[in-house]
């Protein structure tokens, strides 16, 4: 894979410039085409004579600017690749990325089955009412049953590629298995704080730099979870 020096500052510019929403859908292309954004601070020497390192946001640019074409097609959901030495960030497009908001989403589909299946049983008597009201609502579970389905093999991938066992553990048992804070942490031995801020952490570092803002207001900045 090529290896191309840019400079943090820059690099910003440009992609707002050529109209890209994400570093992230930057390094998902270049990956594909087997590049590699590296960025690196330049050293200069102080009146010591030491080597004194700058940061890579404010440094000048280290080699010649790289150009992408606008028209490049990104890829919906780029994901995180095995980071190389001296490199930030490299993304590839084969792992899965879900938004706090996406994980909810299976917990409150099986909330409105079980209504669904509470309401069928509280229906009586066989009217042409009841009966229009119980077809209306047994064709809209199946529906939410099949999109159930849908959603919970997305969570169960989205988790089978945690590397770490015991977020993994804290995600399944919270988002998978549908387990409150409290029983989740008394599951894995901890306080509700710990295991919260745990997944948290991880789904925002996971995917927030890919959906940027609207994945806060999406509910990844709330820790009012339970």
């Amino acid at each position: 894979m090529d290896t191309v020096f840019v400079n943090i500052a820059e690099l910003k510019f440009w992609r707002s410039s050529q109209g890209f929403k994400s570093a992230r859908q930057v390094d998902a292309v270049l990956h594909r085409q087997g590049i590699s954004l590296c960025y690196r601070s330049v050293e200069q020497r102080n009146k010591a004579g030491q080597e004194k390192r700058i940061r890579a946001d404010h440094a000048s640019i280290i080699s010649e600017f790289l150009h992408i074409p606008q028209n490049t097609i990104f890829s919906s959901v780029p994901v995180k690749a095995p980071s190389n030495e001296g490199s930030i960030c490299s993304w590839t497009s084969s792992m899965l990325y879900l938004t706090l908001a996406d994980l909810r989403r299976l917990s409150d589909l099986h909330d409105d089955i079980e209504q669904s299946a509470q309401s069928l049983r509280r229906l009586k008597g066989n009217t042409p009412h009841t009966a229009a009201l119980r077809a209306a609502i047994l064709c809209d579970m199946q529906e939410r049953k099949s999109l159930y389905k849908q959603e919970r093999k997305k969570v169960e991938r989205y988790i089978s590629e945690i590397d770490d066992e015991y977020i993994q553990r804290i995600i399944r048992l919270r988002f998978l298995d549908g387990l409150s804070w409290c029983n989740v942490a008394a599951q894995c031995y901890a306080c509700k704080e710990t295991v919260q801020a745990k997944a948290f952490q991880y789904i925002y570092a996971r995917c927030g730099r890919c959906y940027g803002t609207a994945s806060k207001k999406r509910g990844l900045n709330n820790a009012t979870d339970v």
